[in-house]
């Protein structure tokens, strides 16, 4: 298993004295030795900052604490340097780093989850205030079009009406969105099967694209326990991902559905081959209203897949590279009962 902590001791020349852990190793091609300069691997990471701050530390005495990335796909290191002292003497530095990326997503995802909740509010707010007149009006506007022999010879009015019944349907596709992304997930629980509720949303993907050449590659883990959870709002988060994964291929592909059972954690990965998504792009995908695609979509989809995965308490992770394809993960909780039982 991999150490997520390493510390490093280092002389007033920087040659490593002592070593533990096999953090830097994961990037670097050859170890780390007692006695050889520690200068020459920071170099190759293009690591200056943590030169500058050994050298700082064995001639001043001074402390510095930072973070730095590591890596493709980034490895985020939280890394402190203070000198190495013995009796008011600075015999050297002492460099530690530690893998700190999952604590990093959590506090990002508890943050975008502290947006969200507000934004869910909102979101309730609307789709309640515009739904009932929304639904006058297109009622209304339904009678008036059904009506032929009062608009025979007004068809200018006729196609006025039949482009506002058209916007007013679009507005109360928001709105059913909105609602959708302020629902709580958690309502109506039973115990349910993720790889079973994967096989029906794959199926249903299979009669919206019928007409691409699209191919589902599957690896069902044996090995998943049951979960408590609202099936309907599990199936809408799946739709909504392996949707953008076949969207993300317009000429056909590939799109390999995975799960697995990690430790306490119930695992499901979506994969594609398709577009992918742009670096700067990558910090917003998760924001309501965000869009990457044209069309009639409304930008709430993985919004939603957020908001659903966040009131199980869960993870939900998008790495992606241009041109080369996306890759979704989730991390669901196993509740403690079950895994009492094993």
């Amino acid at each position: 298993m991999e150490e997520l902590l390493q510390k490093i001791t280092v002389d007033r020349d920087l040659h490593i004295q002592e070593g533990y852990g096999d953090l830097l190793q994961r990037f670097l091609k050859e170890p780390l030795k007692k006695g050889h300069t520690l200068l020459r691997p920071l170099q190759t990471l293009k690591w200056t900052e943590a030169v500058t701050a050994l050298r700082a530390a064995v001639k001043f005495g001074k402390t510095t604490v930072a973070e730095r990335a590591l890596g493709d796909p980034a490895i985020w290191c939280h890394w402190r340097v203070e000198p190495w002292v013995d009796a008011d003497t600075i015999l050297g530095a002492l460099f530690t780093i530690q893998d700190v990326t999952l604590e990093k997503r959590r506090l990002e995802q508890k943050q975008l989850a502290d947006k969200m909740s507000h934004m869910a509010l909102l979101a309730n707010q609307i789709a309640h205030r515009l739904n009932n007149p929304l639904a006058t009006i297109l009622n209304q506007l339904g009678y008036l079009l059904m009506d032929e022999q009062k608009w025979r010879n007004t068809n200018l009015l006729r196609a006025e009406l039949v482009s506002i019944q058209e916007h007013i349907y679009r507005l109360s596709l928001i709105t059913t969105a909105l609602d959708a992304f302020a629902r709580d997930a958690g309502a109506g629980g039973k115990w349910v099967q993720i790889n079973n509720i994967l096989e029906k949303t794959i199926e249903i993907c299979r009669l919206l694209y019928s007409s691409k050449p699209y191919t589902y590659k599957t690896q069902w883990s044996d090995e998943l326990p049951f979960l408590y959870a609202n099936d309907i709002s599990l199936e809408q988060c799946f739709l909504y991902l392996i949707r953008n994964a076949l969207e993300s291929m317009p000429e056909g592909g590939t799109v390999t559905i995975r799960t697995a059972r990690i430790d306490d954690m119930v695992q499901i990965i979506v994969q594609d081959q398709g577009n992918g998504i742009a670096p700067e792009a990558l910090a917003h995908v998760f924001e309501p209203f965000f869009k990457m695609k044209e069309g009639d979509h409304l930008g709430l989809g993985l919004s939603i897949s957020y908001s659903i995965i966040a009131q199980y308490n869960g993870l939900i992770d998008l790495q992606s590279t241009p041109g080369k394809g996306t890759t979704v993960t989730i991390l669901l909780p196993i509740p403690k009962s079950v895994v009492r039982k094993g």
